[in-house]
């Protein structure tokens, strides 16, 4: 059947990809997630085991969020990021996973085309309100890609906060959480602790920290802690890259702001809620999110997902970060 003629009866399995891909793609970006997953365990699931298996996961995650928002298990913010978890897990079930599953065993699939339009045109007349950009697939994608390089850091006493990486193998994060070469010494940095599509946590990487590379600046300055990684051939530090830092444009009111961190020492997560700038104070960028004790040391990205500021704190529900180019030209001056 030639893939390119869509007035034919039914689909074949080029099509039927595109098809589902763009179905389940437009679902996303317009935050209908249950009917999204809906489209996937109805098309995506008989594929085959493993991709059945992911789906029944990632439904049954998103059902027991549900529950527990109803119950107040959870708060707003909590079940928020959890649906955006679910989101980027479904993005790569339908970007990597579907389409080489799919052509493992190529076949004719008995679906009209018109199924498809009469899906998502049922979906059009639930939806209030403009249409979120259809960047917003490459927004997710750019996002997950930029945690990588978004650490936990673990002090020998179990008190857990959260970093990353920049360009030469540096971490930066916060002075209160390490403030001396005796404690970068004794500390370690975590990357990968986060869970895969079906909820299991993934293999770790741990690395230690330089004794004799390390440039402290306290809280009543700029409260940062910039210390080399020590490196591992058998497990390079370049495998979780480094970020960029936003060196031209300056921040503003209203700019949409992400974060990305452990909260209360948990696996990585994304940083949900209203996510705004609401104030500027001199070197301080201050902003709406959810954040809770971990999330210190987290980058602050703007939403081209470059650095903006060095999270900090929470003062009467307003969240305080270092704006990095302070942080930088510090760093310029004492090294």
């Amino acid at each position: 059947m030639n893939s390119n003629n869509h007035n034919m009866e039914s689909l074949d399995y080029e099509d039927f990809i595109k098809k589902v891909t763009e179905i389940t793609k437009e679902l996303i970006e317009r935050n209908q997630l249950e009917e999204a997953l809906g489209i996937v365990q109805k098309f995506v699931s008989p594929i085959s085991n493993t991709l059945e298996k992911i789906i029944i996961m990632n439904k049954a995650s998103y059902n027991r969020m549900k529950e527990h928002k109803m119950l107040g298990i959870i708060t707003s913010a909590e079940s928020e990021a959890r649906e955006a978890q679910i989101m980027m897990n479904l993005l790569t079930i339908i970007i990597e996973d579907f389409p080489r599953e799919t052509k493992i065993q190529p076949k004719q699939w008995n679906i009209k085309p018109s199924t498809f339009e009469t899906i998502i045109d049922k979906n059009r007349e639930k939806i209030q309100g403009p249409m979120i950009s259809l960047e917003r697939i490459d927004w997710m994608a750019k996002g997950q890609d930029a945690s990588k390089s978004v650490c936990q850091v673990v002090r020998p006493d179990g008190r857990k906060g959260t970093g990353f990486v920049l360009k030469d193998g540096y971490l930066l994060t916060n002075w209160y959480l390490i403030n001396s070469k005796e404690l970068a010494a004794s500390s370690k940095i975590i990357f990968n602790y986060e869970e895969d599509l079906s909820g299991n946590l993934q293999k770790t990487s741990e690395y230690d920290l330089e004794l004799d590379d390390c440039t402290f600046s306290p809280i009543r300055e700029f409260d940062y802690a910039y210390i080399k990684i020590k490196d591992n051939p058998a497990n390079p530090l370049s495998l979780w890259g480094y970020l960029e830092l936003e060196t031209v444009s300056e921040p503003q009111i209203d700019d949409i702001i992400n974060i990305i961190h452990h909260p209360f020492g948990n696996t990585k997560q994304f940083a949900m809620g209203e996510n705004k700038i609401i104030g500027i104070n001199g070197h301080k960028l201050l902003y709406k999110t959810e954040t809770n004790p971990g999330s210190g040391g987290s980058p602050v990205f703007n939403n081209d997902w470059k650095v903006i500021a060095l999270h900090e704190a929470n003062k009467s529900g307003v969240r305080e970060g270092i704006l990095i180019k302070y942080i930088i030209e510090h760093i310029g001056k004492i090294k």
